[in-house]
């Protein structure tokens, strides 16, 4: 399944490290830098394995203070909002 596509037009495939908080973690950080931008398959993904609340959750607690994520999105909800509203990209 493709996630994803890369800033070099390359497809990201699902593998089983997205099953895990540190991929997870990595892949977020990936998409909210525009490395990584995702699939409707991609999001679709995310939100039934882990649920954009877990997500946000995950996020925020991880990077609280480190400045990754938390200087763009102040609380938990700004980063659900932030996926629940996520453009995809049609491939």
């Amino acid at each position: 399944m493709m996630i994803g596509i890369d800033n070099l037009s390359r497809a990201v495939d699902y593998n089983d490290e997205y099953n895990t908080k540190e991929g997870i973690i990595h892949l977020m950080y990936e998409v909210s830098t525009d490395e990584i931008i995702l699939t409707k398959e991609g999001i679709d993904f995310i939100k039934k394995y882990w649920g954009f609340e877990e997500i946000a959750k995950i996020l925020f607690e991880f990077e609280e203070g480190k400045g990754d994520f938390t200087d763009s999105f102040k609380t938990k909800e700004a980063i659900t909002k932030w996926l629940e509203n996520y453009k995809c990209i049609e491939w």
